[in-house]
């Protein structure tokens, strides 16, 4: 995870990131309920049997990545493992199976609601994930969210 979160660190406006696995990709049960699916799609890295690094999960992965990826830059990611069409959580999959030629909206992603947060995030000067780190930016997106504009 670690070269993931330098990756972010060092891309600039105008750059693109790349990123390549090949490996082992797996799914785990889903113990948050937040997956539609009942389950996380998963890479496991070469250490996972090691003590605390375990699975990558999805969830991990969009955060550390596509949602950390700064404004004004591009993020292209090679997946060559099992379940690498959900493995970064993302509202279109692409399924190689020589029938499908284009990417497809994931009916189970919540547009409307991604709509409304981005908009609630931008108004509480939200525009990356470590953002909300600061707590008045936090207070101001809870409190849009329930509605105490």
């Amino acid at each position: 995870m670690q070269a993931l979160d330098d990756l972010y660190r060092k891309c600039k406006p105008g750059d693109t990131g790349f990123v390549h696995y090949s490996g082992h990709g797996g799914r785990i049960k889903d113990t948050t309920g937040t997956d539609p699916t009942g389950y996380n799609s998963t890479l496991c890295p070469v250490d996972f049997d090691k003590r605390n690094v375990g699975h990558i999960l999805d969830r991990e992965l969009y955060q550390h990545l596509v949602c950390a990826m700064p404004a004004g830059t591009a993020l292209t990611c090679l997946m060559d493992c099992c379940h690498s069409g959900t493995v970064l959580d993302l509202p279109y999959n692409f399924v190689a199976d020589g029938e499908h030629t284009e990417m497809e909206a994931d009916p189970e992603f919540p547009f409307p609601m991604l709509i409304q947060l981005i908009g609630v995030c931008r108004d509480a000067g939200v525009t990356r994930l470590k953002d909300l780190r600061d707590r008045d930016k936090r207070e101001r997106v809870r409190a849009a969210l329930a509605g105490e504009r």
